[in-house]
């Protein structure tokens, strides 16, 4: 059991409790519980990030009442619901929501950081991908939609099934996609629109009070510079997952098979989400980080494949792609002036990177 004290304005009891995650992401949250009073359902705010409004279905108060009591069986469930993470056995569900139609349901072995996702085959052979999501994580068919027009069977089709558990919960359905030995042909590009967001975000780190960011301002300032020297004006928008990370690569018998997760699809200049190359090089995060042993020859694979799929012309604009990755780097470190534990490698080590010259000769 945590440790308890009582809120001496109220008289309930408080459990502060850590947790460690070790599904597919290794992380310790701390979260505060108080006691239910009769008619409401407590306070919760997980440390070092922004409160979380009280849960409001019913089949969540019983979690709070009882989680004095309970807490080793309760809590997992209680925090995967207030950081909107859907994970557990939904095995049962699936066979509820689509009948006598499932032939097998099989758990994926990558598994996303909020969702939990199966490989199921119908009657007919058939076989789809189910993911699991909250309701407050969506996907917009529409908008995967049009990235898959465009890079073609990276990306899956996307249907929402159902909703589940009090309209908590999504079920979507997806096409089980097939390996592929090369990337979809380069995305038509469009007129670069002014890096606005980019702009916002590196102004806001320049001036930040928050001292995990300011020692790295003259970073940001120089990065700042080169922003307002109009680099990247010239490199076409690309579309990106934003969200590429080891758990969401599938891999087929050694080939590449696709993407999960486009939650956070987006537009943002080419190279802009390049800096995923840390997710394969090295291990660890922030100053910790630390290169595998076999980063140069991940790196060189990596680079020559990218820059196989870019137009000579394209790949000419050496400079300027290289910039590109550092912003997605930089601001991965830091949102609206504010430090972001979420970040991989240190700053500094993803600042002082080079894109290797073998990567320029690419045919």
């Amino acid at each position: 059991m945590p440790p308890e004290s009582l809120d001496r304005r109220t008289g309930h009891r408080i459990s502060d409790i850590a947790v460690n995650f070790t599904n597919d992401v290794n992380f310790t949250t701390r979260i505060r519980l108080t006691e239910a009073p009769a008619t409401g359902i407590g306070a919760c705010r997980r440390y070092r990030s922004i409160s979380v409004s009280p849960p409001t279905r019913p089949n969540h108060f019983f979690l709070l009442r009882t989680a004095t009591l309970n807490l080793r069986r309760n809590v997992p469930r209680f925090i995967d619901y207030i950081i909107d993470r859907v994970k557990g056995d939904h095995a049962d569900e699936i066979g509820s929501v689509f009948k006598d139609q499932v032939y097998q349901v099989v758990r994926s072995d990558q598994q996303g950081y909020s969702s939990t996702t199966y490989f199921v085959t119908f009657a007919d052979n058939s076989s789809v991908v189910i993911q699991f999501r909250a309701a407050s994580r969506p996907l917009d068919p529409a908008t995967v939609s049009s990235a898959r027009a465009r890079l073609g069977s990276l990306v899956p089709e996307i249907h929402l099934v159902k909703k589940i558990q009090n309209d908590s919960v999504l079920v979507y359905k997806m096409t089980r996609l097939e390996p592929f030995n090369k990337l979809a042909k380069t995305p038509e590009f469009i007129h670069l629109l002014p890096s606005i967001a980019a702009n916002v975000h590196i102004r806001a780190a320049v001036d930040s009070d928050d001292q995990l960011v300011a020692i790295h301002r003259a970073h940001y300032r120089q990065l700042l510079d080169v922003l307002l020297s109009g680099t990247l004006d010239d490199l076409p928008l690309a579309i990106s997952n934003d969200d590429v990370s080891p758990t969401n690569i599938i891999v087929n018998r050694g080939v590449s098979a696709g993407l999960v997760d486009w939650e956070y699809i987006s537009h943002w200049p080419l190279g802009w989400d390049t800096p995923a190359i840390f997710w394969l090089m090295g291990d660890g995060r922030d100053d910790h980080y630390v290169l595998h042993d076999t980063a140069v020859q991940i790196a060189e694979a990596f680079w020559k494949a990218f820059g196989a799929q870019l137009p000579s012309a394209i790949r000419a604009q050496s400079t300027a792609i290289e910039s590109a990755m550092r912003f997605g780097a930089a601001l991965s470190a830091s949102v609206g002036g504010r430090y972001n534990a979420g970040h991989l490698a240190s700053l500094p080590v993803m600042l002082d990177y080079h894109i290797p010259p073998a990567f320029w000769l690419s045919e």
